[in-house]
């Protein structure tokens, strides 16, 4: 039994165990909080957009506020929230206002149309930058790549050591085994007598070479897991048994 090909098993196993706490645990953290960032951005901007309107609604027009009235109106970030960046845009896609500080890339935006009396009379704009999420991200792919290492070491080494201990002790067992075998065989060969063993299935399992010299057999043809039958007929084909007591 060879051990390089159950060495290179381990090791996958331990790999593939590796790479897939780095990246699976990874992957996750950025999908969750990403998905958690940009629903608050949604809700932000449908809240906002809400306001805008209602504020629409109850006047003349959007182009007829003064900046500073719209700006009143938008929710901003709470202390300690990521800053964001915030736009309206009217009816012909022009912008009506901005607020907010430039944000580095990468940036994720999310928008809610300004609805007044069922028709859209804008759009409200939501930016936020996912440099943060980023960043937590590597932090997480990097200790989870030291976790998954380390998992993988544990698989590879203590796995191994067992599979090494076990294949010493049956490469042992094999060479005392061998040795026991080679004694009996020895002694089997130099009897004085000759020796044929079957076993239950009637097939040949030991034959020694004073039976093949006593009926003159070829050890190429009566070998082990020939039948009972097959040997007679070698017997009987060598003339050291009467054909007579062979069955057809």
């Amino acid at each position: 039994m060879h051990a390089t090909p159950l060495r290179k098993l381990v090791s996958a196993i331990g790999l593939t165990v590796a790479i897939a706490a780095a990246v699976a645990t990874s992957s996750m953290y950025f999908i969750h909080d990403y998905v958690d960032v940009t629903g608050t951005m949604t809700f932000k901007a449908r809240l906002n957009a809400a306001r805008v309107a209602r504020y629409i609604y109850a006047h003349d027009g959007m182009r007829q506020y003064q900046e500073l009235r719209l700006t009143e109106l938008i929710q901003l970030p709470e202390p300690g929230e990521q800053p964001i960046r915030q736009k309206i845009y009217d009816q012909a896609n022009r912008l009506v206002l901005e607020e907010g500080p430039q944000l580095p890339a990468p940036i994720a935006t999310r928008s809610a149309p300004i609805v007044v009396a069922g028709s859209s009379v804008g759009v409200f704009v939501v930016e936020q930058s996912l440099r943060v999420t980023i960043y937590e991200t590597w932090v997480v792919a990097f200790v989870s790549s030291l976790v998954g290492f380390a998992a993988y070491f544990a698989l590879r080494i203590f796995p191994l050591r067992v599979l090494d201990r076990t294949l010493s002790v049956l490469h042992e067992t094999q060479r005392d085994l061998a040795v026991q075998i080679g004694r009996l065989d020895a002694a089997v060969n130099n009897m004085s007598q000759g020796l044929v063993m079957f076993d239950s299935s009637a097939r040949l399992v030991v034959c020694n070479k004073r039976y093949l010299e006593m009926f003159g057999l070829s050890p190429g043809k009566v070998k082990p897991g020939c039948t009972i039958k097959e040997v007679l007929d070698q017997r009987v084909a060598t003339g050291g048994f009467s054909a007579d007591g062979v069955e057809a």
